[in-house]
C-alpha cells in the first residue's frame, strides 16, 4: 500500500518483484496469499546499488584535480553559509502555512494566491490544461482549489513560484540558467504524465519532482559568480556542476525541510540504472522523463535502452513494449508542451 493509500499488487510474474521490497517507512505490505521471499545479505545489495549509482557518462568524464578543488570549495561555502542557499519565496512559505491550517477555507486560500496575479493566472491555466482539466472549465480560484485539493494546490503553486529561483544577475550565466529552467519544465511535464499513469504516484507531486531534480544546479550557478574560472570556462563549469549537483540539491531540500521522496529524486535523477525498491517512486518517474526529454537531443545511440532501465520496469509504462511506451509519451507531446509553456518553460 503506497503512501497515498493506493494498493499496488505484486506477484512473482511482475518485473518489480525482482527489486527489494520497500521498508515499513515507505509502504505497508500485506501478503494476500502464501508467498516466498528471497532474502539477500545487505552487503551484496549495497554492492549492486553502488554499481548502479554511476551517473550518465557526460557528467563524469574528464574529471580533473582542479575540478574537484573548485567543487569542494563551493560546497564548503554553501555548507558554511558563506554563499547563501536559495530561499523559498515568501508567498510559498505563507501559502504552505495556510494549507497546513485546517481552519483556512478555499476562499481564504484563493485571496492569498491572488496577491501574486501571475501565480493566480498560471494556476488557473494549469488547472484548465489538457493535463488536468475535467468536463467543466474552471473560472475561479476557489473552484480550482476545490477540484485539485490542498496537496495538489501546494505542489502546483510551489512549481509556479520556483521560477524566481532560476535567475541570476550574471549576464554570463543567465542563458545557462534559462536553459536549466526550460529543461526542468519539460522534464516536470513528462514526469507528471508518467505519474498520472502510475499507481501510487500523484501527478502534481511528479510535476514538483521534475522541477526540483536540478535545484542543486541553481545553487552552483549562483555560486559560480564568485569563481572567475567558472565564469570564463563553460566546459569547466559543466564538469563542476556534475560533481556538485547532488550534494548542493540535498543541502537545499534539507534546508527547506522537504520530504524524503523528493530528496531521493535529487540523489538519483541522473543514475539511469538506479534500483530503488519494487514500489514505483518519483525518482523513477523523473529518470524516465529525463530519458524521453533527452532522446531528441542526444540521439538513441548515446542513451540507454528504455527497457534496460529499472525505472521503466517498475512504472505503469513497463507493462507495455518499449515502442508503445515511447509512443504513449510522444502521443502526448502537445499536452506536455502546453503544460511546459504554462509553467514558464518557454518565453
Amino acid at each position: 500500500v503506497a503512501p497515498n493509500g493506493e494498493s499496488i499488487p505484486l506477484t512473482a510474474d511482475m518485473a518489480p518483484s525482482r527489486y527489494p521490497l520497500p521498508t515499513a517507512a515507505e509502504a505497508r505490505i500485506h501478503a494476500t496469499a502464501a508467498a516466498q521471499l528471497l532474502r539477500i545479505p545487505e552487503r551484496f545489495l549495497q554492492l549492486v546499488q553502488t554499481q548502479a549509482a554511476a551517473p550518465d557518462a557526460p557528467l563524469q568524464a574528464h574529471v580533473l584535480a582542479q575540478d574537484e578543488d573548485i567543487a569542494e570549495r563551493l560546497l564548503a561555502a554553501l555548507r558554511r553559509g558563506t554563499i547563501p542557499l536559495p530561499s523559498l519565496p515568501d508567498l510559498a512559505l505563507r501559502l504552505g502555512r495556510a494549507l497546513d491550517d485546517p481552519r483556512t477555507d478555499n476562499p481564504q486560500l484563493a485571496r492569498l494566491i491572488q496577491t501574486d496575479p501571475a501565480l493566480a493566472t498560471r494556476l488557473l491555466g494549469v488547472v484548465n490544461s489538457v493535463a488536468i482539466a475535467g468536463v467543466r472549465r474552471i473560472d475561479s480560484l476557489p473552484q480550482a482549489i476545490a477540484r485539485l485539493g490542498r496537496n495538489q494546490v501546494r505542489s502546483l503553486a510551489m512549481s509556479c513560484l520556483l521560477q524566481d529561483l532560476f535567475s541570476t544577475r550574471s549576464t554570463l550565466l543567465r542563458q545557462r540558467m534559462h536553459r536549466l529552467w526550460q529543461s526542468s519544465c519539460r522534464v516536470a511535464a513528462i514526469a507528471m504524465l508518467i505519474a498520472r499513469h502510475t499507481p501510487g504516484l500523484n501527478p502534481e507531486r511528479g510535476l514538483l519532482a521534475g522541477l526540483l531534480h536540478e535545484i542543486g544546479v541553481v545553487a552552483i550557478l549562483s555560486a559560480a559568480q564568485h569563481e572567475e574560472a567558472l565564469r570564463e570556462d563553460a566546459h569547466l563549469l559543466e564538469r563542476v556542476v556534475g560533481l556538485t549537483r547532488v550534494d548542493a540539491g540535498t543541502l537545499i531540500l534539507t534546508h527547506w525541510r522537504f520530504d524524503q521522496d523528493l530528496l531521493e529524486v535529487v540523489r538519483h535523477a541522473h543514475h539511469w540504472h538506479h534500483i530503488g525498491t519494487a514500489l514505483p517512486s518519483y525518482a523513477d518517474a523523473v529518470i524516465l522523463a529525463r530519458l524521453h526529454h533527452l532522446l531528441p537531443q542526444r540521439g538513441a545511440l548515446q542513451l540507454p535502452r528504455i527497457d534496460a532501465l529499472p525505472a521503466w520496469e517498475k512504472l505503469m509504462l513497463g507493462r507495455l513494449t518499449p515502442r508503445h511506451s515511447l509512443a504513449l509519451l510522444e502521443g502526448a507531446d502537445q499536452e506536455i508542451g502546453d503544460l511546459a509553456r504554462l509553467l514558464g518553460g518557454f518565453h
